[in-house]
């Protein structure tokens, strides 16, 4: 499984509809999708902190700052094989994957799940990464 992976990185409005409403921040209508390359062995996917020193590989504190987002929420691990997976860092808010906000499962923070071509991992109030294998 050689080749290089990406992360596409968007706003989902139907992930942001199961939210329970509460102190709900405003969906972010303009946001536009940006695509990483995920070249590290570990790209921790979070929010910037100022009491941290280096800054996660995908951001999530910029425009459209995702609220629900934990500082270290989830980590995308390349594996030596070329595979990637992904796990959660123990954040407050839960990491899923699955085709659909309809038809997720939720990670159990620690374990890992392998990712193909394609998969959706959402996260955060409204955030969803794609990953793409080339």
């Amino acid at each position: 499984m050689a080749g290089r992976w990406s992360a596409r990185i968007s706003v989902d409005r139907a992930f942001f509809a199961r939210g329970d409403g509460t102190d709900a921040p405003a969906f972010p209508e303009r946001s536009r999708p940006m695509t990483v390359e995920l070249t590290a062995a570990r790209t921790v996917v979070g929010r910037r902190s100022r009491s941290q020193r280096t800054p996660p590989g995908i951001d999530l504190s910029g425009d459209p700052g995702d609220p629900g987002v934990s500082r270290s929420h989830a980590v995308l691990e390349l594996l030596a094989d070329g595979s990637l997976r992904v796990s959660d860092l123990g954040s407050s808010n839960g990491t899923w994957v699955g085709p659909d906000p309809a038809h997720l499962v939720r990670l159990t923070p620690g374990s890992a799940v392998a990712l193909d071509d394609g998969d959706r991992v959402y996260l955060g109030s409204w955030t969803r990464i794609t990953v793409h294998h080339r």
